[in-house]
Formats: structure tokens, C-alpha cells, sequence
């Protein structure tokens, strides 16, 4: 287990550190003593490395986060973080003021600490049952570490080593990460974290549990599904009391083709109509039709090459076009965003969120097999430059 920020408390409750009633005291106690305190300060996400950043802190200004490799926060005095802020804009990084009552993680917030070290001391306090990775060191909490109430008094105040922590649960072994949550806002920075480390292997997930608000239970029915296909043990019947069971087949599935290679991909480009496909004869079947569990095909990737290949550049970029936009509707969907996506419609001013677009990414990735870079839609920001990068990346097959 790991979390971020008072997220970190969620997550020492649900190991066992405290009974939810004390749990909810040390919630309660930090949201009224930070209410408490005066008006004013700043943090600002910055598109920079925690060394690059280094030589700007100091009076008024802290780290606050480490959420990836070149992913901060700073937070403090609002003079002196938007000097630092304007400052690496000025050396072309992305800044991104954040809204927020207080200066959270930053000096401003040593006048309520006191009164929540007294809180923490009046808890009663177990070791966790479950290992829980700290966002105060970036290591796997020790035995007395989160028991301690000091502990949770620095962990107020000090950076949320976010970065570290992932890298952590990956280095134990951890392959599928969900995230409980209201947004699913920590999914891709886990994303962009994994990406970054070279360990972009299928096999490792973020799943979140819920993607915001309208949609609660499909997203959490979702997030179950994609977390029992991981192997990840669901208690279906508590989960879905009022329904049936049924078990799956108990032999594997056997697919046969049945057309041609070159039809396997959406004609919409060309517009040829379905009942034009030509059925392949008995010679253009599988060589071996009697062993079908052998792989039928070598996956998306040449295939798209090769239809783009016999394709002019005009009706190519139509299919790549009605490829991104038919991913794109799905998850659009998943959002419960109901609007009209052109090629040139803005991904986010359309109402794509961070979660959002690491799910049309992933999307992409399977329906094209290009390793295509977690900040995909952050650097081709509509659906007509995904197809310009999409086309260059088959252009470098051929």
C-alpha cells in the first residue's frame, strides 16, 4: 500500500496502524487545524526534475511533491514560488498554477503542528498487518516507522515523494496498482512514472476506481473486471449480491479465419462495402486449420502497415482518423461525456481527463501495437496530430 499526501493516512488505516474512529480523528484534526490557518501562499506544478528545481528553494519556497521524473510541486511564500515559478517558464518549462486554499507541504504550515503532534500522541497505534510504502522516504515503511507519531507530524510538512514510492512498489514485485480514489489523477502520473523507468511491460496496470463523478458504480464494476482479469481475487458475490453465477466454458476457445488478410482491417477509408469482401477459398484458409490454439496473426502493427502501404497518404490518414476517433468515443463514453469529436477538436478542451488519457493511450497502443509514449495526447493534442504522429511512426516501419 501506498498514498499520497493525506492519502498516506487512508492507506495506514486500511493496513492496520488504526481503527478507522482514530483514523477519522487524525483526518478530522488535520483538515480543521490547516483551516485554521491564515489565507494565502501558493503551489505551482512544474515540468521539471527535483535537481533542477533544487537550486531555486529555499525562504518561501519548498518542495512539496516528487509526482515523476520530471513532475514537481512547489509550494510557499505566493511571491517567492511564482518568482521561481516564472522562472524555469522563462527556461521554457510547462508551470502549472494549482488550485488550493493553503500551501500545503511548505513552511506555511508549522503553525498548526503542534496542536496536530498533540492529536497524533492521544491515537492508539499497531503495527500494519500489510507492508505500506512511505511517501515520506520513498522506501517500505519499517517496523515502529508509522506507529510513531512524530512520523505523521513530518509527513505534514515534508515532500510527498510520490516518484519513489511507485518505483518502490515496483522494485517489491507489485504489477497491477489500483488506485482508490476520486479522479484517478494519481493513475497517470503512475503511468508516466512506470514509462519513464523503462518498465513499460504489459504486465503492469493502474487501474482506477473511479474516473469522477456520474459515473460511480460503472466505474467501479469497471475497475473490478479489469482487476479480476489481472488475477487479482474479486469477492463477486459481495460485490454483485442479487445476481446469478455462471462458470466460464471449460475448453479454450477455438478462431478460424475466414477472410482475407488484407480485409482483416476497417475498409471505412476506401468505403467498400461489406457485402464486396471477398470470402477466401479453401486454399486461402490457415495452413493448419486443425491447431487453433497456433497464432493467426501477427498482431495490428503490420497489418496497419501494410493496408497503409496499398492506401493513398489522403484515404490512410482517413483510416488512422476513424481509428482515433472510434478509441476516442469509448472512452469519451467512459467519462459520460456526450460531445461531437472532430480532427481537430482539443482532446481536453473537450472534457478529456488525466485518467482519460492515459486509457485512450493504452486503447491506442492495442489497436495499432506502436509503443506509443505515455504523453501522447499532451504533445499531439487532437485527434488530426495522433494521426500525423501515428503515420510517421508506420512511415519508419516501411
Amino acid at each position: 500500500l501506498a498514498g499520497h499526501s493525506i492519502g498516506e493516512i487512508a492507506a495506514a488505516h486500511v493496513a492496520g496502524v488504526w481503527s478507522l474512529a482514530d483514523a477519522a480523528r487524525l483526518v478530522a484534526a488535520r483538515g480543521r487545524l490547516m483551516q485554521e490557518l491564515p489565507p494565502g501562499g501558493a503551489m505551482v506544478a512544474v515540468e521539471a526534475a527535483e535537481a533542477e528545481v533544487l537550486p531555486l528553494l529555499g525562504p518561501g519556497v519548498d518542495l512539496a511533491a516528487v509526482n515523476g521524473p520530471t513532475s514537481v510541486v512547489l509550494s510557499g511564500e505566493e511571491a517567492a514560488v511564482t518568482a521561481a515559478a516564472d522562472e524555469l517558464a522563462g527556461q521554457g518549462r510547462r508551470v502549472k498554477r494549482l488550485r488550493v486554499s493553503h500551501a500545503f507541504h511548505s513552511a506555511l504550515m508549522d503553525p498548526m503542528l503542534t496542536a496536530f503532534a498533540e492529536v497524533a500522541h492521544g491515537l492508539e497505534y499497531r503495527e500494519p498487518r500489510i507492508p505500506v510504502v512511505s511517501t515520506v522516504s520513498g522506501r517500505l515503511a519499517e517496523a515502529g516507522v508509522l506507529t510513531d507519531p512524530a512520523y505523521w507530524v513530518r509527513q505534514v510538512r515534508g515532500t510527498v515523494r510520490f516518484h519513489d514510492a511507485v518505483t518502490a512498489l515496483g522494485g517489491r514485485g507489485a504489477t497491477t496498482a489500483l488506485e482508490v480514489g476520486p479522479l484517478g489523477v494519481l493513475t497517470g502520473m503512475g503511468e508516466r512514472i512506470r514509462a519513464a523507468a523503462g518498465d513499460e511491460a504489459p504486465g503492469t496496470v493502474f487501474v482506477p476506481a473511479l474516473r469522477g463523478p456520474g459515473a460511480e458504480t460503472r466505474d467501479v464494476l469497471s475497475a473490478a473486471g479489469r482487476l479480476f482479469t489481472r488475477g487479482v481475487a474479486v469477492n463477486w458475490r459481495a460485490l454483485l449480491p442479487a445476481t446469478g453465477h455462471a462458470d466460464l466454458p471449460t475448453y479454450p476457445f477455438q478462431r478460424r479465419r475466414y477472410w482475407l488478410e488484407r480485409a482483416a482491417v476497417s475498409h471505412t477509408a476506401t468505403e467498400e462495402p461489406m457485402d464486396q469482401a471477398t470470402p477466401a477459398t479453401p486454399e486461402q484458409q490457415p495452413e493448419h486449420p486443425e491447431q487453433p490454439d497456433q497464432p493467426q496473426d501477427e498482431g495490428p502493427r503490420p497489418v496497419l502497415a501494410a493496408k497503409l502501404r496499398e492506401l493513398s497518404e489522403a484515404d490512410g490518414d482517413r483510416l488512422l482518423l476513424d481509428l482515433v476517433l472510434a478509441e476516442s468515443a469509448v472512452v469519451f463514453e467512459q467519462q459520460s461525456l456526450e460531445v461531437e469529436l472532430g480532427g481537430d477538436s482539443p482532446f481536453f478542451e473537450m472534457g478529456l481527463t488525466s485518467v482519460g488519457a492515459v486509457e485512450l493511450r493504452n486503447r491506442l497502443v492495442e489497436a495499432t501495437g506502436l509503443p506509443l509514449g505515455p504523453m501522447l495526447l499532451f504533445d499531439y493534442p487532437t485527434p488530426d496530430y495522433v494521426v500525423e504522429h501515428l503515420r510517421a511512426q508506420f512511415l519508419a516501419d516501411s
